[in-house]
């Protein structure tokens, strides 16, 4: 009795079996029985003679005290007991009989099994030569393969007879053996030889003089060294026959091979060590060919036997049909042959089709293919065992293709079942990220590897970190697997584990927000392509993970006196930070203790600027204890690989003071829920907003800011009671800390609803990434910028189409790609399809928003290099997209001379808004584009400000910063009137304020030319400053001369940094620059960790003592020439418009003023006469 391997904790409890005067005796089940789950077993014992009844009772552990079940609480003490036997399985069962009333006369009989038999089949085992054969039902439990006790019979008792489960042949012929075995009759065909019949007629080793078989003759002959034998027969028609190739040897190995006419391969196998061969199969009329020829050890002195047998006639194939719910059969007749079931699919579903073999020895391939008969996966079946082919599939049609690998058997029937999945299942091609299946985490999902170099990728989304345990299991695999978690894409992995032997591992790991992809892939040589494995994701009970990725300071993980951090190096590029703050002075130590034996880390202390204060190194996991005196202030502990890397072993960090620490964790996400999606006109509801921290800690939010996009379907109170009024769709909103979160909800039963009702973004990062563009930096951050503060006002990346020549976007600040671009390389035509065809095709009612930002001319905007974007080319393809689907439309145009754009693209009556960063003259940008229009305008949106709102307060900050952003003129045009002071990005609701809070700075001064001057500015900002500057105008300052169409000025104007040493608020900073006599204008920058800047009004600084500025007469706007601007800048001067543009040294009639002297002078000048 041979069974394979299996392990299992086993609690043994040998018992007596020999009865014992006055107790019971069991002899069913006996030890070592196998008991079939499912089945009706009869538990027999002798009664002893005991009256009263007894206490049936099962335990699966041996016997084990405390493992025991009842079968039966109270039964007749008769001897015997019907049972249906139950699951789990086991292997180590024991069942106990006891007397009700005398209990001490029960007994115990131990150890039997109770498993599932999932397939049997005949077996004949040679046993002294080709008459005689042992017998055997093999059964395939899950602990292996185990005999099955079996009552045979003989199709023909005149050829061979069976005595128990030893067949004897009386002649040479053909029979079939068969048993019976819980309603089921199993059978296999064999040949037996007694004497000899006919034999080959050497020289019959090619194909040209192969010796032609007779039906039911018997022909032996040997296989010599460098020999080889050539047998024909003919069949009439076509027809299912077995052919037998006998051995008397037991040493000899040959190689036997059936060939058809034209030498395609119907079938082929090795005899080893003489062991029979039957190839039931199915052929054609025609003539067929037996080779028979050596595979190993010859054996001169013993012969073979070859012979064959036709059963019946074959019949011809055709497609199968099979619809979801049904079962097929079908067969494969020979190596050359396939079947193939057709079936289609009206939707987008889930289906599983089983793969049931049958006969012992048959190996599939299961196709499935499209209905172009591309191959969309396979599954191979080479044992007993049912496999499956399980997937999300498109509407469409299929096929299903059955074809052999290596051994066929005719006679033996597979079965095909198509049923809808009832579980998640991947979607096949998932072998990148980019075609990843979606991962509904809630529930487990199941997949497959198709080849050995299939890999599987599936994707989910988190709005909030979670602590999480990542399951995988295959049952019935013993193969190596590998899995691997990346962020935003397959450029980032994060964490991941081997899995050695198919065995069920969990992964543990903290994540925050964004996409992430699971990767499951085999070690490339020994891969599971049989078994399914199912991934399952569940909440982790380990509280003290490390949340991925920290691999900024941004996304520091807290840490505090109380708790410690489990984290991984996982890569090269991977870093992990953990933040606290130290509450008052004094000592703290760092507990640094590595699990792994290899690892080397490099462990620092950094401030809240990254800048390193200590650092120590950890070699082959050494244990660090390294104590720190300092100031109270936050700091980060910052671990990074330093040599070799440990990534699948942990390491865990904490610390210890008698001085409190406190964790730094942050607001990373605002979720909101309600009871019901789903509410009547007139019906009310409680909406909650919940806050998440970057800890994975989360806790209700008191009083967010409520709101509703559609206040007409449905509006919501201060509380966040909401009250349905009227049939449609909206989403409540909440609002807090700079986050928002929402809950869409439907009232009534409505016509007609869309999946948001806030738009879509197409944004253009124009330009090109060559080193030419002197707008590429300002481009990427101010693009960027744009992309983050609509994802802040609810907007998803799937609401965002981006044009962007650079790939590579950090967007949430944690040192990984966001994977946010869509097209890197676009052209007029890409940028045109996507107005036309993703912003038309997608669900909504919401605006359609096109930002663009780089290089502009009259008219024109460069989407990239030789890709000019026109006015007219704009227009028509916001003409296209708004006959569709008659949806509002925002413009805003980020370059020189955009304001050209406006009168081209809106009409009266147009749902329409177009806002440009200036007029037909050049727009200005410093610092990276920190210093900007789009920076001021985008970020009064982020807190509500309306599209008007936002564009007259950034017209005002410009003009209030001097030269040379006085002089633009940002322009908003709008096809209905007032309709942008009604257009919010994402919906009316207010963000409560981000900006940094400029509460005092340094006052106007008089100084001498040269000095060092000292300034400050005193801020205050909950996000925490990012940095502060200061930005100087000189007297002498000339605005770069007017550009070029798709060209752009450059700013260069002196600046200088502050910086808080004291941590008070107070931002200080000097500047000696101060070389000429008169007004220099001191605008002071503060952008906090959100990427909002405020900016200060202007500190003036009298300089005397210094040289002289040269000054042109009627240079009113200080550009250094005197244009038709100057004159118009003037008539505004002159009614109290614009006052802060006007350079009153443009005097020239030295009255001091600015007046019609003036007017009248740069009038002349500019037509020539002066």
């Amino acid at each position: 009795m041979n069974a394979t391997s299996f392990s299992t904790s086993i609690w043994l409890r040998p018992k007596a079996c020999i009865g014992q005067l006055g107790r019971l005796v069991i002899s069913a089940p006996r030890q070592a029985d196998r008991w079939d789950i499912g089945k009706q077993k009869t538990i027999i014992w002798d009664s002893a003679g005991v009256a009263g009844d007894v206490k049936i009772s099962l335990s699966r552990h041996g016997g084990k005290p405390g493992t025991f079940e009842i079968l039966a609480e109270r039964v007749s003490n008769s001897g015997s007991y019907a049972w249906v036997v139950t699951g789990p399985e086991s292997v180590n069962c024991a069942l106990r009989v006891e007397p009700i009333n005398e209990s001490a006369k029960g007994t115990t009989q131990s150890l039997f099994s109770i498993a599932t038999l999932k397939y049997a089949w005949v077996n004949a085992e040679k046993q002294i030569d080709p008459g005689h054969y042992k017998l055997t039902l093999n059964g395939l439990y899950t602990d292996g393969i185990w005999p099955v006790e079996a009552i045979w019979t003989s199709s023909d008792s005149s050829i061979a007879t069976i005595s128990g489960n030893l067949l004897t042949a009386l002649k040479n012929g053909y029979v079939e053996v068969s048993t019976t075995y819980e309603g089921k009759s199993y059978k296999k065909g064999l040949f037996v030889h007694t004497a000899a019949d006919a034999a080959e007629i050497e020289g019959n080793n090619t194909k040209a003089t192969a010796n032609t078989l007779t039906e039911g003759r018997f022909y032996q002959g040997k296989v010599l060294t460098g020999d080889t034998d050539w047998f024909k027969f003919t069949l009439p028609m076509a027809s299912l026959l077995n052919i037998g190739f006998l051995s008397y040897s037991t040493s000899a190995d040959v190689r036997v091979e059936i060939f058809n006419a034209p030498d395609v391969l119907m079938a082929a196998g090795i005899s080893t060590n003489g062991n029979y061969l039957i190839f039931p199969l199915g052929l054609p009329a025609g003539n067929y060919y037996i080779k028979l020829s050596s595979a190993g050890d010859i054996d001169q002195d013993n012969k073979y036997v070859v012979t064959y047998k036709v059963l019946d006639t074959l019949l011809s194939k055709t497609p199968i049909p099979i619809g979801l719910g049904k079962t097929e059969s079908g067969t494969i007749n020979n190596l050359a042959d396939y079947t193939d079931f057709t079936f289609s699919l009206s939707q987008d579903q889930g289906i599983k089709l089983v793969f049931s073999p049958a006969g012992d020895a048959a190996k599939y391939r299961v196709l499935l293919l499209d209905g172009t008969n591309t191959v969309l996966d396979q599954v191979d079946c080479l044992g007993y065992s049912p496999v499956n082919l399980e997937a999300v599939k498109a509407a469409g049609n299929y096929t299903l293709r059955v074809m052999p690998i290596e051994t066929v058997d005719a006679q033996s029937p597979f079965t095909i079942q198509l049923t809808a999945s009832t579980q998640q299942v991947e979607e096949e091609s998932n072998d990148t990220a980019l075609t990843a299946t979606a991962f509904d985490i809630t529930q487990p999902i199941s997949g497959r590897l198709s080849t050995v170099t299939d890999p599987d990728f599936f994707s989910f989304d988190l709005n909030t970190p979670r602590l999480f345990a990542l399951a995988f299991s295959c049952p019935g695999s013993s193969k190596n697997f590998y899995l691997t978690v990346y962020k935003e894409s397959e450029d980032n992995p994060i964490d991941g584990i081997s899995i050695l032997n198919g065995q069920a591992t969990t992964l543990h790991m903290g994540l925050g927000i964004g996409r992430y992809f699971i990767k499951v892939a085999g070690d490339g040589v020994n891969v599971e392509t049989i078994q399914q494995y199912k991934l399952t994701i569940s909440d982790s009970d380990q509280a003290n993970l490390e949340i991925e990725s920290n691999n900024t300071l941004r996304f520091a993980n807290a840490i505090d006196a109380a708790t410690s951090r489990k984290g991984r190096i996982y890569s090269w590029v991977d870093k992990d930070y953990f933040g606290f703050h130290l509450a008052e002075e004094g000592f703290f130590t760092i507990h640094f203790i590595p699990s792994t034996t290899t690892g080397d880390y490099r462990v620092s202390i950094v401030d809240e600027n990254d800048f390193e204060l200590e650092s120590y190194t950890s070699y082959n996991g050494q244990a660090l204890h390294q104590e720190i005196y300092n100031l109270p202030r936050n700091f980060y502990i910052k671990i990074e690989p330093n040599g070799d890397i440990d990534q699948f072993n942990t390491y865990e960090v904490n610390l210890s003071s008698t001085r409190q620490i406190v964790g730094l964790k942050q607001l990373v996400a605002v979720s909101v829920s309600g009871q019901t999606a789903n509410m009547t006109t007139g019906g009310t509801q409680n909406a909650t907003a919940i806050a998440s921290y970057s800890d994975a800690t989360t806790e209700a939010i008191a009083i967010p800011i409520w709101s509703s996009l559609k206040e007409a379907v449905a509006t919501v109170d201060a509380g966040g009671l909401v009250t349905a009024l009227a049939e449609g769709s909206t989403s409540i909103v909440a609002s807090y800390g700079g986050l928002t979160g929402k809950f869409d909800v439907v009232v009534g039963a409505p016509a007609q609803t869309v999946s948001q009702h806030y738009g879509n973004l197409i944004l253009v990062a124009g330009g090109g990434a060559e080193i030419t563009n002197t707008l590429k930096e300002s481009t990427q951050y101010l693009s960027d910028l744009v992309y983050l503060r609509f994802r802040n006002r609810l907007f998803t990346d799937k609401d965002i189409y981006y044009f962007n020549p650079v790939t590579w976007h950090d967007i949430d600040g944690d040192g990984y790609d966001n994977n946010v671009v869509d097209d890197s390389s676009p052209t007029v035509a890409e940028f045109g399809q996507a107005i036309t065809q993703w912003a038309v095709n997608q669900s909504t009612d919401g605006p359609l928003y096109v930002y663009l930002i780089d290089h502009g001319g009259i008219d024109t905007f460069k989407v990239f290099p030789n890709q000019i974007l026109t006015a007219a080319q704009l227009r028509s393809y916001l003409d296209q997209f708004q006959q569709a689907t008659g949806r509002k439309v925002v413009v805003v145009i980020e370059a020189c001379k955009s304001g050209s754009f406006t009168d081209d693209l809106v009409s009266q009556g147009q749902n329409r808004i177009v806002v440009t960063s200036t007029d037909e003259q050049d727009a200005y940008l410093q610092l990276a584009g920190k210093i900007s229009f789009t920076q001021l305008f985008i970020d009064r949106l982020l807190t509500g400000d309306s599209i008007r709102q936002g564009w007259l307060k950034a017209k005002l900050a410009l003009s209030n910063m001097g030269l040379p952003y006085n002089l633009m003129e940002p322009q908003l045009a709008e096809g209905i009137s007032m309709v942008s002071a009604q257009t919010w990005i994402g919906g009316d609701f207010a963000i409560a304020s981000l900006y940094p809070e400029i509460a005092g700075q340094s006052s106007n001064m008089f100084i001498t030319a040269n000095t060092t001057q000292n300034f400050f500015v005193d801020i205050s900002d909950l996000e925490g400053i990012e940095a502060v500057w200061a930005v100087i105008v000189p007297p002498n300052y000339v605005p770069p001369p007017p550009s070029q169409d798709l060209e752009a000025p450059e700013v260069v104007l002196p600046t200088f940094n502050l910086t808080d040493p004291e941590k008070d608020g107070r931002y200080e900073g000097e500047c000696s620059d101060f070389a000429y006599n008169g007004e220099y204008r001191v605008t002071f920058y503060a952008r906090n960790a959100k990427g909002n800047v405020s900016v200060s009004p202007a500190t003036i600084v009298a300089v005397t003592g210094g040289q002289d500025v040269q000054t042109v007469p009627g240079d009113v706007n200080g550009d250094g020439f005197v244009t038709l601007s100057d004159a118009i800048i003037a008539f505004r001067g002159m009614v109290g418009q614009n006052l802060a543009l006007v350079n009153k040294k443009a005097d020239v009639n030295g009255d001091g003023k600015i007046g019609m002297a003036e007017v009248i002078y740069i009038l002349q000048k500019a037509a020539g006469l002066r």
